[in-house]
């Protein structure tokens, strides 16, 4: 039997809505950009910490690259859901698009979750020489959960659009068609910035909880604009125009390292280029892909559970290909094809065969089986019917209210810590500066030497164990360091979790932080758990970070090393394991 939800009569936001082609090919290229990105990641510096396989020799130099899609590459995401979700709710009601939602998204999620990240994990533990353990996780999937939350949080909106066609809101973007745009969505992400900057604590400028807000602002602007029909589609092909140069711009001003004034000025520039960005991506989308292909309707099909299988295979291969030392682009460019090669084959050999595996996967029914009726006589049909039933109740009324109750708490707590951070960094006489901390992310030299002129304590520590002059390290600010142990940092502290700063530095690949460290005697109390770190910083193609280590450790030469690993491993154990001062006398 329909619920109320199903059972509510509404007259039909724009009903009139015609198939638009450039809504699947967008979502498909989107996705797609993705792969390439995640692909592209695990040859910059940063991959260790984003649990990727890094390539030990990196293509930095043109990281400008994956920069160009940082802003909004996955914020456009959000606004593809909501224009799908505008969309689709000119044919439905609120609880049969809610609920259909939810039943797409959740299953893959779980898939995702309890089976696919664990095989990422794996691989990326297994290159670093960890001991290998379960770890689930949404993994690639985690804006999936952040669109869990967005429908439930939308379903008043949803509804008041069925039952007010005509309402104000959708008066609004006509009247302000096409070209006021370009001030609504960027005006509407930069309040969310300003807003919520006190409860930002200036080494989180990129955390979940300015993230989440920005993509449940990118999902309603996106329900909104598609409600217009194909006003907004017109609209879009105008305005790509002038978002285009205008993401570009402030693109050029960012990477060209150009002071904006302060934390939040930076912030906000980031929020306008990424507003321009997912404009200027609809237009050209819609101008380029408004006409019926023959490969849209096949990615449309595949392209979700090929991005839920391409982070296992690029971190499969990635293990058994990097080893092989190829040249860098040789390299890019073999572990992309394969990554793409193998993920479409599996799909195309096994999945698309395997029906009962599309919503686990994403993959959308088939229309002949999506109206085949199922006789309630058959005992076997109605023992399927049974789990379909058990299974739709556990996702819609047991993991989705899970995943929005947990969220909801993640954000509230917190906000409540932020704010309590940055009350606490007011007050006066804090050691805990918060000009002190945005001077060093920011890199204002001159402000950190003020800040510390004024008796700021450069070890007073975090929650989390950090210290001040750690912020340092985090920011890759090596300047900032030098100018900090002037006032004699503590080098030997250790984390919550036990890990030390020159861990850190060589995880996050800061190699030139990790240089300073071990310059002024970091390397002096080894433990167990820095030997990981200091391994997996002896192959990276930073020589004098990597030189200055072997001198201090009495490693072995790198020939040496690449010729005779398994002996140099139990080396490092031996030496690293027992700290320095007995390795020396080993």
């Amino acid at each position: 039997m329909e619920d109320e939800f199903s059972e509510m009569q509404a007259p039909q936001v724009n009903p009139t809505l015609p198939r638009r082609y450039e809504i699947d090919a967008l979502r498909s290229i989107a996705l797609l950009l993705l792969i390439v990105y995640h692909v592209f990641c695990a040859f910059q510096p940063l991959a260790p910490s984003l649990q990727l396989i890094g390539y030990s020799d990196t293509l930095e130099r043109v990281w400008f690259l994956g920069e160009l899609l940082n802003t909004w590459r996955i914020p456009v995401l959000f606004l593809m859901a909501g224009i799908t979700t505008g969309y689709l709710l000119c044919n439905r009601s609120v609880g049969n698009l809610l609920r259909s939602r939810l039943m797409r998204l959740v299953p893959p999620l779980l898939v995702t979750s309890f089976f696919v990240a664990p095989i990422s994990s794996l691989f990326f533990q297994l290159s670093q020489g960890q001991s290998v353990r379960y770890a689930p996780s949404p993994g690639h999937l985690w804006f999936v959960w952040n669109l869990v939350v967005y429908f439930v949080l939308a379903v008043p909106l949803l509804f008041y659009l069925k039952l007010r066609p005509d309402n104000p809101l959708l008066r609004l973007l006509s009247a302000l068609s096409p070209y006021g745009w370009l001030l609504l969505l960027p005006g509407v992400l930069v309040l969310i910035t300003v807003f919520l900057e006190p409860y930002i604590t200036p080494e989180l400028f990129s955390a979940h909880f300015l993230r989440f807000w920005y993509g449940f602002a990118c999902f309603v602007f996106g329900v909104l604009l598609v409600s217009l029909g194909e006003r907004f589609w017109q609209g879009s092909r105008r305005v790509c125009h002038v978002a285009l140069p205008a993401a570009l711009a402030l693109y050029l001003l960012r990477m060209s390292g150009v002071d904006f004034g302060g934390a939040l000025a930076r912030l906000i520039a980031c929020a306008l280029e990424s507003a321009y960005g997912m404009l200027a991506f609809l237009g050209y989308g819609s101008l380029l892909f408004s006409r019926r292909s023959r490969i849209f309707p096949v990615l449309n099909r595949s392209v979700c559970a090929v991005y839920i299988l391409h982070l296992p295979i690029q971190q499969g291969i990635a293990f058994f290909l990097f080893p092989a030392r190829l040249p860098a682009w040789l390299t890019f460019g073999l572990h992309l094809a394969a990554t793409l090669a193998i993920s479409v084959l599996i799909y195309a050999i096994v999945l698309r065969w395997a029906r009962w595996l599309y919503p686990f996967l994403g993959i959308p029914p088939l229309k002949s089986e999506a109206s085949r009726d199922v006789s309630a006589t058959e005992p076997k049909a109605i023992e399927r019917d049974w789990a379909v039933t058990a299974g739709r109740f556990a996702v819609l009324y047991v993991v989705s209210p899970v995943i929005v109750l947990v969220t909801m708490l993640v954000l509230v707590s917190a906000a409540i810590h932020h704010a309590r951070v940055r009350q606490a960094a007011r007050e006066p006489g804090s050691s805990n500066s918060l000009a002190l901390r945005e001077a060093i992310f920011v890199g204002d030299l001159d402000q950190i030497r003020e800040a510390l002129a004024t008796g700021e304590d450069v070890n007073h520590r975090d929650e989390n164990g950090w210290t001040t002059f750690s912020m340092a390290v985090f920011a890759r600010n090596p300047q900032a360091m030098e100018i900090m142990l002037e006032h004699a940092p503590d080098l030997s502290i250790r984390s919550r979790d036990g890990h030390s700063l020159l861990w850190a530095a060589c995880w996050m690949s800061h190699y030139d932080c990790a240089r300073i460290l071990v310059n002024h005697g970091a390397a002096d109390s080894l433990t167990p758990s820095d030997r990981i770190a200091l391994h997996h910083a002896l192959e990276q193609p930073y020589e004098a970070a990597a030189a200055q280590i072997r001198t201090h450790l009495h490693v072995p030469s790198e020939a040496d090393y690449l010729e005779n690993r398994a002996r140099i491993r139990e080396l490092l154990e031996l030496r690293l394991g027992s700290g320095l001062e007995e390795a020396r006398r080993n």
